[in-house]
């Protein structure tokens, strides 16, 4: 049992790998299903997700903050369908969330700049410098993206277990590659892989839960103790402490809660 992720610079045929890769195995393979899932659950619009997960973020800490917002409500609805075990998604950001997973093989998808040009032109029916034009901007608000929130860029090759380049290697040979580095011992579930896995999903579901009490909010968990550290001024400290409290220990699979908090200026001003 284990879990792929596929993350694809667009018309790198990343989608035809992921569909491939997920029917030899007999894995289920997702990617809108988040989406959807994230949408019906926090009713928001799936426009507002995609824009938040896949467009560079302002400057303005205000809209970083609503941003944050829903990429945190993105995280939980992923980390859920993750968790099963079994599955292959190939949408946005799916490696950022789950970085530190021994059994998540982590897959860059990659090709040539003329590759990539041509197939959109196929696709779209487009020139050759319009083509050109909307994969360079498509490239640099994912970088400017992950680069801000997380302080990394998508093509950085430590980010993931394979890069593999479809123009030299078959999506055939894809697939080969990844079924077979699958396998392997390294990527297989472990009593440890998982528990660590149900942390992150407990610690998404709280920070889903109080993001809209505090934006800036952190959590980290470990064996159900919760870690929350945030900001706020000391004339508020008390009162924040105690609404976290109330508001996380009602969640399954809270065991304690230790709210961290540092001073600030109240949020806002």
């Amino acid at each position: 049992m284990s879990v792929i992720t596929i993350s694809r610079g667009s018309y790198s045929r990343g989608k035809k790998v992921a569909e491939k890769v997920a029917e030899r195995l007999g894995y289920e393979c997702i990617a809108q299903e988040v989406l959807d899932a994230a949408s019906a659950e926090f009713k928001i619009a799936e426009t507002e997700l995609v824009n938040a997960i896949h467009d560079a973020p302002p400057i303005s800490n205000r809209f970083v903050y609503g941003r944050e917002k829903y990429v945190t409500y993105f995280q939980k609805a992923l980390l859920h369908r993750l968790q099963k075990d079994d599955v292959v998604y190939h949408g946005l950001a799916g490696h950022f969330f789950v970085k530190d997973i021994s059994h998540v093989l982590k897959v860059r998808v990659i090709t040539d700049l003329e590759d990539r040009i041509r197939v959109f032109r196929e696709r779209d029916g487009i020139s050759r410098e319009e083509a050109l034009r909307l994969i360079r901007k498509l490239d640099e608000q994912r970088k400017k993206w992950s680069k801000q929130l997380y302080g990394i860029y998508p093509w950085d090759p430590r980010l993931y277990d394979l890069v593999i380049n479809t123009e030299k290697d078959t999506v055939d040979d894809a697939v080969d590659l990844i079924c077979h580095t699958t396998m392997m011992e390294a990527f297989r579930t472990t009593p440890q892989s998982k528990k660590a896995m149900e942390d992150l999903v407990l610690s998404a579901d709280i920070k889903a839960a109080l993001i809209d009490l505090k934006p800036d909010i952190e959590v980290t968990g470990l064996d159900g103790i919760i870690h929350v550290k945030t900001t706020v001024p000391e004339s508020q400290e008390q009162e924040l402490v105690r609404k976290i409290n109330e508001i996380a220990r009602d969640i399954q699979g809270v065991k304690e809660i230790k709210v961290h908090t540092y001073p600030s200026v109240p949020y806002g001003d």
